[in-house]
């Protein structure tokens, strides 16, 4: 079964009985008492398995053996009753194992019973440092894929030209009626030619799929439109309305492989009534129509969905997303494509909002989208304490030693990579939720920042410039210059927690941010962190006092704490990396509380919607 190292009861085979498998020290090797193992571990193991005992002269773990003899052991061996064994040092340093008395048998596992040897000789594969990439031959199809596909590279070429042109077809039969067959798709499995009336027949529920038409010479780009479909709504895809009402302009869809331009029919017959007004009859087709007065251009829902995860994963601007788009419509430049791409902003900037409440459970709720109350529809932190929530019932009698536990740290920051040109009002592109998740609701916060105009609060912190630069002149043309944000220690942006700049970093701003956020939790105490903490700090209560929130001044009460980020903490002066550092804070554990930081990168994905 596996391999021994010297002679063993001079090559006898196996079945033994224990006196023979007892080792004594007293024995030497001519007398076939004495094993020295110098395998791999398996075969250590196979051979207690076997019911030897042994003596590892040579050192256990040696991947390589001295002075081998090699002779084969029956695998009747392992028919022996395994023997309980004991281990003591002799005279020369060796260890010893012998065998005592034997344990009850145990099952042998047929598998370990039909392995090849030569499956587990770690010398067959040599050292690790040592091993040559060319004895891996067995790994080349695996490893290096590209160089078995570089020869026949020439095949893939071959089947694109072929695709190109007529492929297999022989004639301009069509494969169903076998009339004449001009038309093809290019999204589906099939590449027989197929006459006007079967494309469209076949396609009643892949209605933008590609089409192509064969002009006597070459493939055209063609489209379902040309062979006389119409996509009928109110209705199964496979059925006709008796009633239809035709769409009085040339309907335009944007899908994922491009923009296409159909001919629409809305249901007019008398289950009308049943199958819901035009905008709904779209939507249930999974269309989102980009208004819904009269609608000509939709998007369909597959699409929204993959430029919105697009721009939320790879970053991807939606008006590179769109050029895409277009290319995949007609990538030469030379067809006319409708420009669909303010429509396709707006059909985006809806269908967020919409996800984002039914995310929320508005559908549930009797009052609809209308009364979501403010900050509901944000994703809170599931570690940050929050009263009702993920607190024991008895967390407000908590023992001073353990109340660290129950603290709330949020850090706050602004970033100025964030800028909105005036380029629109508020009146022409309203709020489509107000205050609904993230972003404060613009008509209280605009009413507040209408009464302070130029606020004159300068650092006197010498490594500071956040607020020397707080009413920067560079605004002109501008209707955001930047954005502050509150977030949690686990970087979570709280409710509310972000809020248009207008004038750089001013206290009227972050102040009444950080007090909208922390009110949705003000039973907690609260540590709060701040690039410019050893000013903002200064006057807080009083600041707080002219908030136009109900209670704001309380939020000076909660917060226990006043700390400085670590990154940022070597900018100021030693007073304050003494009194705002969070190495000298209880409580805080080895936070840095730079998270702020860390959520610049998404932050545009995050606060798109309000």
């Amino acid at each position: 079964m596996f391999e021994q190292v010297t002679k063993f009861n001079e090559g006898k085979l196996g079945p033994w009985d224990y006196s023979e498998m007892v080792t004594n020290p007293a024995y030497d090797q001519g007398e076939g008492r004495q094993v020295y193992w110098g395998g791999t571990d398996l075969g250590w193991n196979l051979y207690q398995l076997a019911g030897a005992a042994i003596i590892d002269s040579l050192g256990m773990g040696k991947r390589k053996a001295k002075n081998k003899t090699l002779t084969k052991i029956d695998p009747s061996v392992l028919e022996l009753k395994p023997v309980a064994v004991s281990q003591h040092a002799a005279s020369n340093g060796s260890r010893i194992t012998t065998a005592v008395n034997p344990p009850p048998f145990p099952p042998v596992d047929p598998l370990v019973i039909n392995l090849d040897p030569a499956n587990f000789d770690e010398d067959r594969f040599g050292d690790d440092e040592d091993e040559d990439e060319a004895s891996r031959g067995y790994y080349v199809a695996r490893d290096n894929p590209l160089l078995l596909w570089r020869d026949e590279r020439d095949l893939f070429l071959e089947e694109l030209i072929c695709l190109k042109g007529r492929g297999v077809s022989t004639d301009n039969c069509c494969e169903l009626c076998c009339k004449e067959g001009k038309f093809r798709c290019v999204d589906c499995l099939a590449v027989k030619f197929l006459c006007g009336g079967c494309v469209t027949r076949v396609h009643s529920f892949n209605p933008f799929h590609t089409v192509e038409k064969w002009n006597g010479s070459y493939f055209e780009r063609s489209s379902l439109r040309e062979a006389s479909y119409i996509l009928q709504l109110g209705h199964h895809p496979a059925d006709w309305c008796t009633n239809p009402q035709r769409s009085t302009k040339t309907f335009t869809v944007v899908h994922t492989n491009g923009v296409h331009l159909i001919d629409l029919a809305f249901c007019g017959c008398d289950q009308a009534g049943n199958h819901g007004t035009r905008v709904q009859q779209l939507l249930r087709r999974r269309l989102f129509p980009a208004t819904t007065t009269d609608p000509q251009t939709a998007c369909t829902f597959s699409l929204l969905k993959s430029a919105q995860l697009l721009s939320l994963q790879s970053k991807l601007s939606l008006y590179d997303y769109y050029l895409c788009i277009e290319q995949l419509t007609d990538a030469t430049g030379t067809a006319d494509v409708n420009d669909r791409y303010k429509a396709f902003l707006r059909c985006l900037r809806m269908w967020r909002h919409i996800r984002m409440s039914k995310r929320g459970g508005r559908s549930y709720n009797s009052t609809g989208i209308q009364g979501t109350s403010p900050g509901e529809l944000a994703v809170l932190c599931p570690a940050c304490p929050i009263p009702s929530v993920n607190l024991p019932p008895n967390w407000r009698s908590i023992g001073k030693d353990l109340e660290y536990l129950y603290y709330q740290a949020f850090g706050i920051d602004a970033c100025f990579r964030f800028k909105r040109r005036q380029v629109s009002s508020h009146e022409r592109d309203p709020e489509l939720g107000p205050g609904f998740a993230y972003l404060v609701a613009w008509d209280a916060y605009s009413k507040h920042l209408a009464r302070f105009t130029n606020q004159q609060e300068m650092s006197t912190c010498s490594g500071l410039s956040a607020l020397d630069h707080a009413n920067s002149k560079y605004v002109k043309g501008y209707a955001t210059t930047g954005i502050v944000c509150t977030t949690c220690r686990h970087e979570f942006v709280l409710p509310e927690g972000a809020g248009p700049l207008q004038k750089g970093e001013r206290y009227a701003n972050t102040d009444y941010v950080v007090a909208r956020s922390t009110s949705h939790n003000s039973e907690t105490k609260k540590i709060a962190s701040y690039d410019i903490m050893c000013q903002r700090s200064i006057n807080l209560r009083n600041r707080l006092t002219e908030l136009p929130l109900e209670n704001a001044e309380c939020l000076d009460d909660q917060i226990i704490a006043h700390v400085v980020p670590k990154f940022h903490l070597a900018a100021h002066k030693e007073e304050c990396r003494i009194n705002f550092s969070l190495n000298y804070e209880p409580g805080v554990g080895r936070s840095d509380m730079e998270g702020p930081e860390s959520v610049r990168a998404t932050l545009p994905q995050q606060l798109p919607v309000h």
